[in-house]
């Protein structure tokens, strides 16, 4: 089964960027968190074998951003970075916060909001042959 898990405040981009990535692959199982407390919460509380696949980050988020989620991450599920593709998506146009992001191995890659249709497809495309 594949999984994706969305972490970001805006109710409204998970539920497109969710929408998208079901009609491009229905067998997609696709979770969200509104910040990443609760996503380390969530998926601290599942075995690793349940882990998703795909991570879809958020930096800004209130409670804990996206950076503080994989330092958290990084301590408690260490496996989480080696199991999951961390794709760290922003509306940050700052180069520090794409810098950032490119310097941690975690992350596979950095994505300006809105991510694209294609760009979800490729993604997803790539669970099929993983």
């Amino acid at each position: 089964m594949k999984r994706i898990v969305i972490i970001d405040d805006d109710p409204m981009y998970r539920l497109i960027v969710k929408h998208l990535i079901q009609k491009i692959d229905k067998s997609v199982v696709v979770s969200e968190y509104e910040n990443g407390a609760d996503a380390i919460a969530g998926l601290s509380a599942i075995p690793p074998a349940e882990w998703p696949h795909v991570v879809f980050l958020d930096i800004n988020m209130p409670i804990v951003d996206g950076w503080q989620f994989l330092s958290e991450a990084a301590d408690c599920m260490p496996q989480l970075a080696t199991h999951s593709r961390i794709y760290m998506l922003s509306t940050s146009i700052d180069s520090r916060d794409r810098e950032r992001a490119e310097s941690i191995p975690a992350i596979r890659e950095y994505i300006c909001k809105p991510v694209s249709p294609e760009k979800l497809r490729s993604i997803t495309d790539m669970l099929s042959v993983a």
